[in-house]
């Protein structure tokens, strides 16, 4: 019971807090960010479409948002098929991140050794 009033009360006080502001400031830095991994000749190639692909899966969770409220009036964290499809986009971008970066390792080892 004390539970499901904490998490009413959670609710109440993150709905009250309009996000838009923080997501549209913190694009700027992630681009930046990207701008200065696509010159930077030490991240591979695979990891640097890993950052990227970072940016399809915001897209994507915005859309997936969208598109929860219209279906089902709630929030994305409710319709677990669509979070659930939303946050593969984050999985598929993180592996691209930990495997380019593992394949310069492997590399790396192979041509010190």
């Amino acid at each position: 019971m004390a539970s499901s009033t904490i998490r009413a009360e959670a609710r109440a006080m993150t709905t009250a807090i309009d996000p838009s502001p923080l997501f549209a400031l913190s694009l700027l830095p992630y681009l930046l960010f990207l701008r200065w991994v696509g010159r930077c000749q030490s991240v591979p190639p695979l990891a640097k479409w890993g950052f990227r692909l970072t940016l399809l899966f915001v897209i994507v969770t915005v859309a997936a948002a969208i598109l929860a409220m219209r279906l089902s009036g709630g929030e994305l964290v409710d319709v677990d098929w669509l979070h659930g499809g939303a946050e593969a986009f984050l999985t598929l971008s993180n592996a691209l991140v930990v495997l380019g970066f593992a394949q310069r390792i492997r590399a790396f080892k192979m041509n010190n050794s």
